[in-house]
């Protein structure tokens, strides 16, 4: 499967479960590539679930004992400039709506994200492995010609490593 040469935030359905990127229809993918959607920043992040207990002992002294669970959540926060006229806002917008579970295919999420300079947030959604998108913050700044857009992208997966 050949890999784009730009950043790409695209889903999955039934009908598309193997298509190579490049060859997905333009309604399931939205490509990071001109002056029309450029990435900012994105972000890597989540919460772990280690729980920290504090306990005395009789004489006072603080002992503070560690409990590990494994990862909690992760996340990943893109922040772009999407030109208004281009359309891709709405089409960001119908990407959340989407049902985005539920499927045999995809069961942690339809979406997928590649990024050609850095592997860290590739995530190509399978049965294992996916993301959910939550709703997209759209912010109209002082440069009425771009939305600012904040995408939080929600890592799912079953024995992730």
């Amino acid at each position: 499967m050949a890999n784009p040469t730009t950043p790409v935030l695209y889903y999955r359905t039934d009908t598309t479960k193997s298509d190579d990127i490049n060859d997905l229809p333009d309604a399931q993918k939205i490509v990071f590539e001109s002056n029309d959607v450029q990435i900012i920043s994105i972000d890597g992040g989540g919460t772990g679930n280690i729980i920290t207990e504090p306990e005395y002992s009789p004489s006072g002294e603080k002992t503070y004992n560690k409990q590990e669970s494994g990862g909690f959540t992760e996340n990943h926060t893109i922040i772009a400039n999407i030109k208004i006229s281009s359309g891709v806002s709405k089409k960001l917008r119908s990407f959340f709506r989407k049902q985005q579970l539920d499927f045999t295919d995809f069961p942690f999420g339809i979406f997928g994200f590649f990024h050609n300079s850095d592997d860290y947030w590739n995530v190509n959604p399978t049965s294992i492995v996916g993301y959910t998108i939550d709703p997209p913050r759209v912010i109209l700044g002082d440069n009425v010609e771009y939305h600012a857009v904040t995408i939080i992208l929600v890592l799912g997966g079953k024995n992730l490593t």
